[in-house]
C-alpha cells in the first residue's frame, strides 16, 4: 500500500471538498464563514477532482494534509507527496513561491506537482514573466526537485517557462480534470438544427447578452458569482415592493444581467455530479465562453466547447487538448449558431487518447499508479430532481412585475446609465 500526502487541506464544504453532498444551506454557511459571503470558485472542484480520481486505486492510500504536520511526521509517515496546484507562476504569487518553496525544504520523500500552470495575459508577457519571477520560482522548483519529485504541467507555454529558468525536465500533461471519463472520451461532430440550437456560456455574462438575447434556449453558468440570488432563500424576502427590489437589482448588475436573472438563464451548480448532470438532461448543443473549466465540465458532458481565449493560462490549455478557439474580435456574437456549424472536434478526438498515455505514463513513472482509476467515483446517475437554485419561484414573481411595467424599468436603467457617464466624465 502506497501511503500517500494529498498537500491540500480538506474542510467539510470548503472549496476542495469533492466527496460531501452540497444543499443550499450548507453552500451558503460555508461560503460566508470561509469566503466572508463571497462564492469560492466551483470550477476548482472540477480540476482536483480529476487529481484525486486518477490516482483513487486500491493500491494507495490517500491522506489530506493538514498544518499540525511537521516535516519530520510528514517523512515517517507517507511515501509520496502530490501537491494538486493551479496558478503556481504569476507575478501575484511570487511571495508565495518563497513560502512554497520553504514548506519543501527538508522533505524527504518525493514531492510531484500536478496541473500548474502560469497565469498570464498573453503569450507574449513570457520574458517580463521570467525577470519578474526568476528568484522565487528557480527556489520553489529547486525545493521540489530536491526532493526526487517532478512537475507536471499544465502545457507547452509552461513548459517553455520551466525552460527559460534551467529545468527542462517537467512535463507537459494537461489539466487532469479532462481524463476523469478514461481515455476514450469523443466528442460527436454531429450538429442540431438551429430550432434546436441550445447553448451554454460561461465567463463574462455581460460580455454575452446579445447571444442571451438571440437564443431565448441558451443559459449562463457561472462559478463564483450569483450565490446570494440563487441560493439564499431569504434574499427576495425583503420587506420592500418589487419595483424597488428590480430596480436594485438592475442598479447592481444592469437591465441584460437582471433579466437573464429573473428568466432562470443564469445557473451556479455547487455539485460536480449534479452540474454535469443538468447539461446532459438539457442536451445542451455547445459551450461558449471564457472560463476554461467552465468549458471542460460540458466536454465531460459530451458536447462540444468553443473558448474565448482571453489569457495565456485558458489558451494553453484549449491547445493541448486541441480545444477550439474563437475570439468575440473574429466571431459574430450574435451568430453563435455558424461559429458552432464550423467547429470541429476532429483534432480533439484523435489526440486525445495520446495526452490520457502521456499522463498516464508520468504517474506510472513515478511510482503513484500502476494505471488510472477509470471507475470515476465522483459521476454518477441522478435519478431525482437536480436542484439548481432555491429562489426560482420568487424570482419568477419578479420577472411578472417586471412585464408589467418593463417601459418603466427601462427608463430608469436608461437615465442611471446616462447619470454614471456624466459622474464619469465629471472626474476625469
Amino acid at each position: 500500500m502506497k501511503r500517500i500526502l494529498i498537500y491540500i487541506r480538506m474542510n467539510k464544504h470548503d472549496e476542495y471538498d469533492i466527496f460531501s453532498e452540497y444543499s443550499a444551506n450548507d453552500f451558503l454557511r460555508v461560503s460566508t464563514e470561509l469566503f466572508q459571503g463571497g462564492c469560492p470558485n466551483v470550477g476548482n472542484r472540477l480540476w482536483f477532482q480529476g487529481v484525486i480520481s486518477a490516482i483513487s486505486t486500491p493500491e494507495n492510500q490517500l491522506t489530506y494534509w493538514n498544518p499540525s504536520m511537521t516535516k519530520d511526521y510528514i517523512n515517517d509517515n507517507f511515501d509520496i507527496v502530490i501537491h494538486p496546484l493551479a496558478n503556481a507562476f504569476a507575478k501575484y504569487y511570487n511571495e508565495q513561491l518563497q513560502v512554497m518553496a520553504e514548506r519543501f525544504r527538508g522533505i524527504r520523500i518525493p514531492v510531484y506537482i500536478i496541473a500548474c500552470g502560469i497565469q498570464a495575459k498573453s503569450y507574449d508577457h513570457l520574458d517580463d514573466l521570467c525577470n519578474v519571477l526568476k528568484d522565487s520560482a528557480t527556489a520553489f522548483i529547486s525545493s521540489v526537485y530536491d526532493t526526487g519529485g517532478e512537475f507536471a504541467l499544465r502545457g507547452y507555454f509552461t513548459k517553455e517557462f520551466f525552460e527559460r529558468l534551467g529545468f527542462p525536465s517537467a512535463v507537459a500533461t494537461g489539466c487532469p480534470s479532462m481524463y476523469q471519463l478514461g481515455r476514450n472520451l469523443h466528442i460527436s461532430d454531429e450538429k442540431v438544427p438551429e430550432e434546436e440550437f441550445r447553448p451554454l456560456l460561461n465567463g463574462n455574462l455581460q460580455s454575452y447578452t446579445n447571444i442571451l438575447r438571440k437564443y431565448p434556449k441558451a443559459e449562463f453558468f457561472h462559478q463564483d458569482s450569483f450565490l446570494h440570488d440563487l441560493w439564499d432563500s431569504n434574499k427576495f424576502g425583503y420587506d420592500i415592493s418589487d419595483k424597488n427590489h428590480i430596480k436594485n437589482l438592475i442598479k447592481k448588475y444592469g437591465l441584460p444581467t437582471t433579466l437573464s436573472l429573473l428568466q432562470d438563464k443564469i445557473k451556479l451548480i455547487p455539485n460536480m455530479n449534479d452540474w454535469r448532470e443538468y447539461i446532459i438532461r438539457e442536451k445542451f448543443s455547445m459551450s461558449y465562453g471564457s472560463r476554461i473549466h467552465g468549458n471542460i465540465m460540458p466536454i465531460l458532458a459530451g458536447i462540444p466547447a468553443v473558448l474565448d481565449a482571453q489569457d495565456a493560462r485558458t489558451r494553453e490549455m484549449a491547445e493541448f487538448f486541441n480545444i477550439p478557439c474563437a475570439s468575440p474580435s473574429v466571431i459574430d456574437e450574435s451568430d453563435l449558431y455558424s461559429l458552432y456549424q464550423k467547429t470541429s472536434y476532429r483534432a480533439f478526438n484523435e489526440t486525445f487518447a495520446k495526452r490520457f498515455d502521456a499522463f498516464e505514463s508520468f504517474l506510472r513513472q513515478h511510482g503513484i499508479v500502476e494505471h488510472i482509476n477509470q471507475k470515476n467515483p465522483f459521476f454518477t446517475p441522478i435519478s431525482g430532481e437536480i436542484v439548481t437554485s432555491t429562489t426560482k419561484e420568487r424570482r419568477d414573481e419578479l420577472y411578472k412585475n417586471y412585464k408589467k411595467h418593463a417601459s418603466s424599468y427601462k427608463i430608469y436603467s436608461h437615465s442611471l446609465a446616462l447619470k454614471r457617464k456624466i459622474s464619469h466624465l465629471m472626474h476625469k
